[in-house]
């Protein structure tokens, strides 16, 4: 995948619910294996979907755990590999939507978003 720059990367999910430890390493490596970036992902169901809106507590923990796990990954990942080009995203959005933010992304290779 290339990132808005052009410049290729190596893009993971991270599940604030689930161990994602796995799942980085092996995106980490591979982006340091190949000298690319990383781009770390947690999708949050929109309010809607979540019989919320936004602002109410729900709402804000969900985004407030998927921060804290980008942090979390960030910073493991950059432990992992000192130096490595890491960004973030945090979407908002179904796995229709996710498909369409990852369809708007130019893609480096072949691959597809599991959903």
């Amino acid at each position: 995948m290339r990132a808005a720059d052009g410049r290729r990367e190596i893009v993971v999910g991270i599940d604030p619910a689930r161990d994602w430890h796995l799942p980085l390493a092996w995106a980490s490596d591979e982006a340091h294996r190949r000298g690319l970036g990383l781009r770390l992902v947690v999708a949050v169901r929109p309010s809607h979907q979540n019989r919320q809106v936004n602002g109410t507590p729900r709402t804000t923990a969900l985004h407030q755990a998927g921060s804290e796990a980008l942090t979390a990954g960030t910073d493991w990942a950059r432990e992992r590999h000192p130096g490595a080009e890491v960004a973030t995203d945090l979407i908002e959005g179904t796995s229709t939507s996710m498909r369409a933010w990852w369809d708007s992304r130019p893609i480096a290779g072949t691959g597809d978003l599991a959903t």
